[in-house]
């Protein structure tokens, strides 16, 4: 324990701090009121001296205990209570997982064998370290909007039209590259008996919106971050921001790099495509999607990451109330609505920041779909196809303009680049896999297991 820092309120004499610090036998560092801001929401366990003769002890900023500085039995437990509590939460917050980062430049949008080499070694590494892992994705296929995270980013172009996928070709190719990623994670993970371990996929031309002048969330929490010896210089300039706006430097983690590749052809590549099918372009921006999204997994990710993509405004995303999942498979393992729309709406806006979410409980198989002529787009998995068409049928009666129903194949995008359709690899039992069903059977029988 270094010091317990202690919230001056009021008007105190600097003798009474001398005598409560004597009182106390324990480091205490003095913090006047008008510092009191930039401080407070980064202790974990203070005092606050708020009256003459009595002081607050401040736990997580969660519960709170008053103590009579004049009162000897009180001072007594305020001691005990301040050793004790800070050697806890000292050892609690050094055992609290962190968040490990994986650094990937694809400006084709094409993972190579190295890419994927690279990203097992990193969730190997984060299942070793018991943490999170965020991938950033970096590439020109997405305008920067100036952010200075981006190894692309562009401060003399000012972006005005948002960006989105447009034509069927892009929604192939990012499905395509979304899926790898998100299931060679599961693949890994489950291997591993962790089913519930947590990755996301950001795009670093997002992360930071023009107005922000500190450090996006995206990247605030994460300690390590993976990189080849091509990436250290960007990295390099991170730490210098970071360190300006007093985050430790993130401690970076070197990974050999043994394919090559020529950005340059890479980005005369996307720019064919999109050339190619510029009269199929569409810009939709009004887009949903609905699901129960009931422990978020790789399905889930790739179907609501696909979605963010497609939009240039808003998202509503339509979560199945609880009201309609009473006869769900393990349902007493199943997180409640506002933790689903919760978990959902968090998720969303940490990969695009720059768009409008409405994430909404929805009580039957339509939701906003049929009372919001406005949804230009509704993005659906092979399983929910029927159901889009019967969201058109509705939309016809009530003489709503048609959505266009753009398809996930959560499986097919990415399953021969990892190895599902070898012969021996029973795809349809590891894919059943991928459900909530499953999950919420896996956290019963780990419930189980525990009572036995």
């Amino acid at each position: 324990m270094t010091h317990i820092s202690c919230f001056v309120t009021i008007h105190i004499e600097e003798k009474e701090k001398e005598h409560l610090q004597q009182l106390l036998q324990i480091p205490l560092e003095f913090i006047n009121q008008q510092e009191q801001i930039a401080t407070l929401d980064n202790e974990r366990l203070y005092l606050v001296w708020d009256q003459p003769d009595s002081l607050l002890l401040v736990i997580t900023s969660s519960s709170s205990t008053r103590y009579n500085i004049h009162d000897e039995k009180d001072i007594q437990l305020l001691v005990c209570q301040l050793v004790s509590l800070s050697n806890n939460l000292d050892k609690s917050f050094e055992d609290k997982p962190k968040e490990h980062a994986l650094y990937l430049d694809l400006p084709l949008l094409k993972l190579n064998h190295n890419d994927i080499d690279r990203l097992r070694q990193a969730i190997v590494q984060c299942l070793h370290d018991r943490c999170s892992l965020t991938v950033l994705l970096d590439t020109t296929a997405i305008p920067s909007y100036s952010s200075s995270y981006s190894r692309y980013s562009t401060t003399t172009t000012t972006t005005t039209t948002t960006w989105s996928i447009q034509t069927e070709e892009q929604w192939k190719t990012w499905q395509a590259l979304i899926g790898e990623l998100y299931i060679t994670q599961a693949q890994l993970t489950y291997s591993h008996h962790q089913p519930l371990f947590d990755m996301t996929v950001v795009f670093l031309p997002f992360v930071r919106r023009e107005t922000e002048k500190a450090i996006p969330s995206t990247l605030s929490n994460i300690d390590t971050i993976f990189v080849t010896n091509q990436d250290t210089s960007l990295i390099k300039t991170w730490n210098e921001e970071r360190q300006h706006f007093g985050y430790p430097p993130l401690t970076v983690k070197q990974m050999e790099s043994t394919c090559e590749s020529s950005n340059n052809d890479n980005q005369k590549g996307i720019e064919n495509r999109t050339n190619k099918n510029e009269e199929e372009n569409h810009r939709f921006e009004r887009v949903i999607v609905g699901g129960t999204f009931d422990h978020l997994h790789a399905g889930h990710k790739i179907l609501l990451t696909m979605e963010v993509l497609s939009s240039t405004k808003s998202v509503v995303v339509g979560v199945t109330d609880d009201a309609m999942l009473e006869s769900k498979k393990y349902k007493e393992c199943m997180e409640s609505i506002d933790e689903r729309i919760a978990n959902v709406r968090q998720f969303c806006e940490r990969i695009r920041p720059d768009l409008i979410y409405e994430v909404v409980p929805i009580y039957d198989p339509y939701g906003p779909t049929i009372t919001d002529p406005t949804i230009e787009l509704l993005v659906c998995s092979v399983e929910t196809l029927k159901g889009g068409h019967m969201v058109n049928e509705e939309r016809q009666k009530r003489h709503f303009p048609l959505v266009v129903l753009w398809v996930i194949d959560v499986i097919s995008a990415a399953s021969q680049e990892i190895g599902l359709d070898d012969e021996n690899n029973d795809k349809d039992q590891w894919t059943s896999k991928i459900s909530s069903t499953w999950i919420r059977q896996y956290l019963s029988t780990q419930g189980n297991d525990k009572k036995d």
